[in-house]
């Protein structure tokens, strides 16, 4: 049997995932937008459609993710019923002394979360409306090339991205310096498999093969170039040499299939060539009064590099016409008659017969793609086109002056519907995502612009995105045109928009009102992300022993409101191998409020700001108040409440599969840092406190892990601090360090500079991948250390194998 369908019996039964999570579906209330409803198929429907080989990923590029849940075929049943996919999912508790996440975090399988159930608008529209829980990305994917050829990172949802324009100093987890912090699955012998920090552009000389998978279509199996299968393992994923199915089998939800189908190379010839007498007959229908075809037409097809300007005629040029109806010429094109006298030039009844028969095919998936496209335009006018009921909403709550200037980028925002979606409704937005990922990534090939911000001021802001947005309607014709033009895709999509399940594009008229609400929470936590630092300042508190903030010495009544912050544990209490205390009970918060010091310094955004526009519509509190995957920043300066210009952030990345050991003291002044008690915080008047560590502690450094140190000032030399770092890897020596270095900190100026005292030293072959970093603090900023150590060995690399086209359709 070949290989791409050996396993046809597991892979068929995944698909019945997708058609029981549609069961809720059918039940749901409003309408679609395509009015009459799908057209009559040719054929009955089957529950799903056939099983074909694809890869995993589709995208080359890594500003263009791919978001995605991962099924694994031990959750089918035998014999097939309707059933709950189990997915792989973030899980586990972080390494010892260190903050979550982290890498290292394990994952496991578990059953897939979704919105049961559900309920549509009675009409879309851009209103958003209160989700169930917050889109933690914990079950959600995503696929970006890796740095081996044909192998891919697969990213968990949980990944926090820094946003280092509104807040420069990092954020409250990764410390100074870390503008990003990417979680990527993978598995090192010895330990669990789970999310390790990224590698894609790991130090010359790093091994990530670990974290880096290929897939393959006809076992469904990803192995990483370590030579490691991932297989789920009771509730638990692992890898292993020897795995076997279907627990080693996983298949991604949506497989978007529809973008491979219109990347390809265009056919040549376009459509099925006729013979001469053929295309006389094809001529000669196009010449009738009830048919009225054009003589010839042009049209734009293909995208990116294949795209072509291709010459028509006849019929198929009515195939571009937004007012064309494809039902009426089929009804049209049966009640031709071969022609009495023979017709000149000649054919025959038999070639009017094999046209006819060829046109009749190509009108009904016409019909259909017609259709799809239809449903799909309806979703980007509703959401993203008639985006001005959301701006104006959010712009009146916030009170935003219309003269401000935001940072909004389009494919951002766009791309954060997409993940809202998914995140939400799982499976029952296959054919969504299929659809809106291809016109948004044929949007970024055709208009470069659309990754860019949009410019201007508040007031400008909605016109300037509808410019943008109306990319995509373009992008949405430039593929409805490759499909209908291309003989090759239009045989293959046409069909499958009347197949439920994996590989069916079907949209049912109900999908459009129960997608649209979860998209605009989508696109509204996306724009509150470029407008809320425009009015209001987000502050970050380390160490504090209550989950809320609170001022020592002032009024309980002058405290953040709890809709305008939210608070942390720092870790989950465990004690390590190195006997470091435990910390739990120790917090972190975060705040929002607007004015800065003084008699404004107490003044927070309301409860419709916070709980209406953001945590009611699922945006998650912990990237909300911590300043990431987006978030952060303020008018003016940041202010942290911990950090003053005397304190220095050390942030140590281990580029390395060894698990290390941090060790940090203090010399002058105290130091908060993971594994011990957080104690330096500020007082009623904003000056530092006694209370954090004054000696030595230590904390685990997970392979591809990350670990930050916090040293301030004391009021015993109020304007120095000084301190220092030492790493430890035990199979090299327990007495003598790997890499060491002295940090600190002279004066309370703006020019005052971050030094590394004495140097740095390395051994055992580690080294400081292009040396420590270092910035002098600023006004309002905390000085930073920063340094990714390395200590390892590249991986190989191996080839993709390439996509199989119709025999008759060679590429030009």
């Amino acid at each position: 049997m070949d290989a791409d369908f050996r396993n046809l019996t597991y892979a068929r039964a995944l698909l019945l995932a997708f058609a029981a999570a549609m069961v809720g579906l059918t039940a749901a209330g409003g309408c679609g937008s395509s009015g009459g409803g799908l057209p009559a198929p040719r054929s009955t429907p089957v529950p799903f459609a056939p099983i074909k080989p694809q890869t995993l990923v589709v995208t080359t590029d890594p500003n263009l993710p791919h978001w995605f849940v991962l099924v694994n075929g031990n959750s089918v049943p035998s014999p097939v019923a309707q059933f709950t996919p189990s997915v792989l999912m973030v899980n586990g508790a972080g390494p010892a002394g260190a903050p979550n996440p982290n890498s290292g975090n394990s994952v496991g399988v578990v059953p897939m979360t979704l919105v049961s159930n559900p309920v549509g608008q009675s009409q879309p529209s851009a209103v958003a409306t209160a989700v169930p829980f917050a889109f933690s990305g914990a079950q959600v994917w995503e696929a970006l090339p890796g740095t081996n050829s044909g192998y891919y990172f697969l990213r968990s949802g949980e990944s926090f991205a820094v946003n280092t324009i509104n807040n420069p100093a990092g954020s409250l987890m990764l410390g100074y310096a870390a503008t990003e912090a990417l979680f990527d699955l993978g598995s090192l012998p010895g330990w669990n498999t789970g999310i390790y920090l990224d590698q894609s552009e790991s130090p010359a000389g790093d091994n990530s093969c670990f974290e880096q998978w290929s897939y393959d279509p006809g076992t469904a199996q990803l192995t990483n170039c370590a030579g490691g299968q991932l297989y789920a393992s009771g509730a638990d994923a692992a890898v292993g040499s020897a795995t076997s199915a279907p627990a080693n089998q996983w298949y991604p939800l949506p497989n978007y299939h529809f973008e491979q189908v219109v990347d390809q190379p265009n056919s040549n010839p376009s459509f099925p060539p006729f013979t001469t007498n053929q295309q006389n007959a094809y001529n000669w229908i196009g010449q009738q009064p009830a048919i009225n075809a054009p003589d010839a037409c042009s049209v734009v097809v293909g995208v990116g590099a294949n795209q072509q300007t291709l010459g028509f005629s006849g019929v198929r040029c009515e195939y571009m016409n937004a007012n064309f109806n494809p039902v009426q010429e089929e009804l049209n094109l049966e009640k031709l008659s071969y022609p009495v006298p023979a017709p000149s030039p000649y054919f025959a009844p038999a070639d009017l017969d094999a046209v006819k028969s060829q046109l009749d095919d190509e009108l009904t998936d016409v019909q259909e793609v017609q259709e799809l496209f239809s449903n799909i335009q309806s979703v980007l006018s509703t959401v993203f086109l008639e985006n001005t009921n959301v701006l104006t909403k959010v712009v009146a709550d916030l009170d935003v002056s219309s003269s401000a200037r935001p940072l909004a980028v389009p494919a951002a925002i766009a791309e954060g519907t997409l993940y809202t979606l998914l995140s939400a409704l799982g499976p029952v937005t296959g054919v969504v995502a299929n659809s809106l990922q291809t016109v948004f990534d044929t949007t970024t090939a055709s208009q470069p612009q659309f990754e860019q911000e949009v410019g201007g001021t508040v007031g400008e802001l909605a016109g300037n995105l509808n410019t943008r947005f109306n990319y995509m309607s373009d992008a949405s014709t430039l593929d409805y045109n490759t499909i209908v033009y291309d003989w090759a895709r239009l045989s293959e999509i046409g069909p499958e928009t009347q197949q439920y399940g994996y590989w069916g594009l079907a949209w049912p008229d109900t999908l459009t009102a129960v997608v649209v609400p979860y998209m605009v929470n989508g696109y509204e936590i996306e724009v509150m992300k470029a407008l809320l630092p425009l009015t209001y300042n987000l502050h970050e508190v380390v160490g504090q022993t209550s989950a809320k903030v609170e001022f020592p010495g002032i009024s309980s009544s002058a405290y953040p409101p709890s809709y305008a912050q939210y608070g942390w544990d720092f870790g989950s209490g465990a004690v390590s191998a190195r006997g470091n205390t435990n910390w739990s009970g120790y917090y972190n918060q975060g705040f929002w409020e607007t004015g800065g010091f003084g008699a404004a310094f107490f003044s927070y955004p309301d409860a419709t700001v916070m709980q209406d526009d953001l945590l009611s519509l699922g945006a998650n509190p912990f990237e909300v108040f911590s300043g990431i995957n987006g978030w952060g920043g303020g008018a003016g300066t940041v202010y942290y409440a911990n950090l003053s210009c005397e304190g220095v952030i050390v942030t140590v990345f281990n580029a390395t599969a060894n698990d290390l050991w941090l060790n940090y003291t203090t010399v002058q002044g105290e130091v908060s840092g993971p594994g011990h008690n957080f104690g330096a915080v500020f007082d009623s008047d904003f000056r530092y406190s006694l209370g954090g560590l004054k000696g030595t502690a230590w904390a685990e450094l997970r392979p591809y892990g990350y670990a930050t140190v916090f040293f301030a000032q004391d009021n015993v030399t109020p304007t120095n601090q000084t301190g220092s770092v030492s790493i430890y890897d035990n199979n090299y020596s327990t007495t003598a360090a790997v890499a060491a270095f002295e940090e600190g900190q002279d004066g309370c100026t703006a020019d005052s500079k971050t030094n590394i005292h004495k140097g740095a030293t390395t051994a055992g072959g580690y080294s400081w991948s292009g040396g420590l970093k270092t910035r002098g603090q600023s006004s309002g900023e905390p000085g930073g250390v920063w340094g990714t150590l390395i200590n390892g060995t590249a991986g190989a690399a191996l080839q993709g194998a390439p996509r199989k086209r119709p025999a008759y359709a060679q590429p030009e």
